[in-house]
């Protein structure tokens, strides 16, 4: 799905540091994350196929052909762009934290006791002796 994969891939690329968006286009959502380079940059080594919001030169991706080729991720993303341009948006996802707040599932916010050391070295060796 559309949307499990964006937020999952953008997910991904946010633990690894590089800035990420989803892109809305009439039914469907896919993702961009952040070039690195300035508009000025992109415009010298990139023959298009790049947002540029907020000053910042964003790549969209596809994100459900990816089992195809990246280029072709890259390719199906930037035309979809193009196609819905008066009616995409592109939200970083650093805006969308800002405006939306986390949902939290209640019964997620109990903590979990963790065994005393004793007790998972007791079990640890009882399992080692129970497989030789």
């Amino acid at each position: 799905d559309c949307d499990d994969l964006s937020i999952l891939n953008c997910s991904l690329l946010q633990a690894m540091g590089i800035e990420t968006a989803f892109i809305t286009v009439p039914g469907h959502i896919y993702m961009a994350f952040d070039s690195g380079v300035s508009p000025d940059q992109a415009g010298k080594i990139n023959r298009g196929r790049t947002i540029v919001y907020e000053d910042k030169v964003w790549i969209p991706v596809e994100i459900t052909v990816m089992q195809d080729t990246f280029a072709l991720a890259l390719q199906i993303g930037y035309k979809e762009w193009i196609k819905y341009q008066d009616q995409a948006a592109l939200l970083p996802i650093s805006k969308a934290w800002e405006e939306y707040s986390p949902v939290s599932v209640p019964e997620s916010d109990a903590g979990i006791k963790m065994p005393e050391k004793s007790e998972i070295i007791k079990e640890f060796k009882a399992a080692l002796k129970a497989v030789r």
